[in-house]
């Protein structure tokens, strides 16, 4: 068999979601900005092609319904493995210990409001204030968001006031964008292609 997403991620193909979400930012790690030894190992152009697939293993793997059409066409088993979870004390992450613990910790406590329900469905840019607006119908604090996400708060008001300057690559940035949308149960795929395409074009027009 070629090589996989989840090989290219370094995971097992029963891998759980808490491990992809660990190995997409282990693996981004290699070719941060910052690190010295990615660089000395790999050309600009490596690095960003790297940065590309391990985005695009991490997009699919991270999408129940993308990772289960990817491993059949694949004949790849859809089975997840709970137990790798499991610390070194032998107990489960707090996130996998009780189904019902894990839905109330990323529950939406909001009254509906139609108008408001309305205009998130037609949207299609999805600026930054627009999410900021939706954060701040479904009663999300910054807080919150960033403890559910492990985005630093400083990023998330950052793509909130769309200080593109003050974001981070944009395969990172991408990664970002797109757990913000799921945990406020928008599409995470519409958010980040529109936001994305945003970004780009601000850096663009920087560098002519």
């Amino acid at each position: 068999m070629s090589s996989t997403y989840y090989d290219l991620l370094d995971i097992p193909h029963s891998a759980t979601p808490k491990m992809i979400e660990s190995a997409y930012f282990s693996a981004l790690g290699l070719f941060n900005d910052h690190n010295l030894a990615g660089y000395s190992i790999f050309s600009e152009n490596e690095i960003e092609s790297n940065k590309n697939l391990i985005e695009e293993a991490y997009l699919v793997l991270s999408s129940e319904d993308k990772r289960k059409e990817y491993n059949e066409i694949r004949n790849i088993s859809n089975e997840i493995d709970f137990s790798l979870d499991n610390n070194r004390t032998g107990k489960k992450e707090n996130a996998y210990v009780n189904p019902l613990e894990a839905k109330e910790k990323f529950k939406l406590d909001y009254r509906i409001n139609n108008e408001y329900e309305i205009r998130i469905e037609q949207e299609i840019e999805y600026s930054g204030p627009f999410l900021q607006f939706v954060r701040e119908y479904k009663k999300v604090s910054l807080d919150r968001m960033a403890n559910l996400t492990n985005i630093l708060k400083s990023y998330l008001i950052s793509i909130e006031q769309e200080r593109f300057d003050m974001l981070p690559a944009t395969v990172y940035a991408r990664g970002f964008v797109f757990q913000y949308a799921k945990i406020l149960r928008l599409n995470p795929d519409l958010v980040t292609d529109a936001y994305i395409s945003r970004l780009k074009q601000y850096r663009n027009a920087k560098l002519s």
